[in-house]
């Protein structure tokens, strides 16, 4: 990664313009809740919300607290709920990272052309095998990258936004 990052910093290739960058890491935040969200309903908590609605609705009697409780009086119900909730929280992630790919396609296209020219550029002045293996490492990278971003267009993957754009966006 460090060689295609050097590499196009000398080839002066533009990335991602602030207002990108921007776009991204809001979309890592709003990727990071959902993640957040889906471990804190994890069906190990069943027993443990149980007491929680049990004892708020024993200090509390309302109707809001004897809901809760019924709600969640059956964990079988309760887990099929959860599940149900993770599920939908994955494929919140996944459409995240959609927006994302999409922002990121663009400058993953203008890296991969200005990467091959150089590639081939080093190849026909036949210049040192270590330089035509460097500019060939960093199509690689850019090649995984940017099957990363189509997968994610196509709503295959739900990695984070930043670890989508392979290490072109400071984390």
């Amino acid at each position: 990664m460090n060689e295609l990052i050097a590499l196009l910093k000398s080839l002066k290739v533009p990335l991602l313009n602030p207002k990108e960058v921007a776009a991204l890491e809001q979309l890592e935040q709003e990727w990071r809740h959902w993640e957040e969200r889906e471990n804190q309903i994890m069906p190990l908590r069943i027993e443990a919300e149980q007491k929680s609605a049990y004892a708020a609705f024993l200090d509390d009697p309302s109707e809001a607290n004897e809901q809760r409780l019924a709600v969640l009086a059956d964990p079988l119900l309760t887990g099929k709920r959860y599940a149900l909730l993770r599920r939908a929280f994955g494929e919140l992630r996944c459409r995240i990272t959609a927006q994302a790919a999409v922002i990121l396609k663009p400058m993953v296209t203008r890296v991969r052309e200005a990467l091959a020219a150089e590639h081939n550029r080093r190849l026909e002045k036949a210049e040192p095998v270590m330089a035509v293996k460097q500019a060939q490492a960093a199509l690689d990278c850019i090649n995984w990258i940017s099957n990363s971003v189509s997968r994610a267009i196509a709503g295959k993957t739900d990695e984070s936004p930043l670890k989508l754009a392979g290490g072109l966006v400071k984390e």
